[in-house]
């Protein structure tokens, strides 16, 4: 596959995600607004929002500096996605990446 062709799906891979975050973005300004659409109940619509995050919204997120993203995205410690150039994450998969440092309560001492 060339260098053009993969320019071209990358791009098109982009549009495609911006355009679902934009769904996902009117559908919750919907809900709060109380016009959800009208062809079926609220109740029957599921939608699970999964939202990129750039670099810096990724440190924010995480509450950690923009160097330390960057050394944990440059060794691999942490799950993200390179769409072209852009480094993005999950937020999804973030909460699950810290969740797996999650440690039990100590017992306390007698």
């Amino acid at each position: 596959m060339t260098a053009t062709s993969l320019s071209i799906i990358l791009k098109h891979l982009i549009t495609a995600l911006q355009s679902i975050q934009r769904d996902i973005q009117e559908a919750e300004r919907d809900a709060t607004h109380g016009d959800a659409p009208t062809k079926q109940p609220a109740e029957d619509i599921v939608v699970k929002p999964r939202r990129f995050l750039k670099l810096v919204e990724g440190a924010a997120f995480l509450n950690v500096s923009k160097a330390t993203r960057y050394k944990l995205t440059m060794t691999r410690k942490i799950p993200f996605y390179k769409v072209a150039s852009r480094t993005m994450f999950s937020e999804e998969q973030l909460l699950t990446w810290v969740k797996s440092f999650e440690r039990p309560p100590e017992k306390p001492l007698r």
